[in-house]
């Protein structure tokens, strides 16, 4: 993303020495930011959970161990460089892409902000309505996805689903 800023402003404004312009230095250095300190927990968090998701049910990781052992072989030494020589390996795992998932599903790592729109309405649980139109509106994935209306057991790990 940021070499695509970079090349899109050289595209703009060429090669000419001088201090850059205000607008595109913010841009830039608020881009920078997110990809090397934005990402790291996100990504740290959702290992640990997922670690702690299958230590926790000996049936899912063994099932995952099966499938990197078809896929990777079973010498664990090599499949990093078995994984460079032909990444699409990775296709080939299927049930460790639902494991990330359902942990993602309990674990959700962050929350998302979306604009609203005049044709979207939020109703409670009494059934009144709210637009949503010029506001923000805030999903709280955890709740949803431990919700038993739109999970069956909820909080339990369940990588078939």
């Amino acid at each position: 993303m940021a070499e695509l800023l970079v090349d899109a402003y050289l595209t703009e404004h060429g090669d000419r020495p001088g201090p850059m312009e205000p607008t595109f230095k913010y841009l830039a250095c608020a881009q920078l930011r997110l990809f090397l300190i934005g990402g790291h927990d996100t990504t740290s968090s959702a290992l640990v959970y997922t670690y702690h998701l299958l230590y926790e049910n000996p049936g899912p990781l063994a099932r995952l161990r099966a499938e990197h052992d078809e896929a990777l072989g079973e010498d664990i030494a090599e499949a990093g460089a078995r994984i460079s020589a032909d990444p699409t390996l990775l296709n080939k795992l299927p049930y460790t892409n639902a494991c990330i998932k359902e942990t993602m599903r309990i674990f959700p790592p962050a929350s998302a902000m979306r604009v609203g729109t005049p044709d979207i309405v939020l109703t409670d649980r009494n059934g009144t309505q709210y637009p949503t139109a010029g506001c923000n509106v805030w999903s709280l994935h955890l709740a949803m996805h431990r919700s038993p209306k739109l999970f069956k057991e909820p909080r339990s790990f369940i990588p078939e689903r």
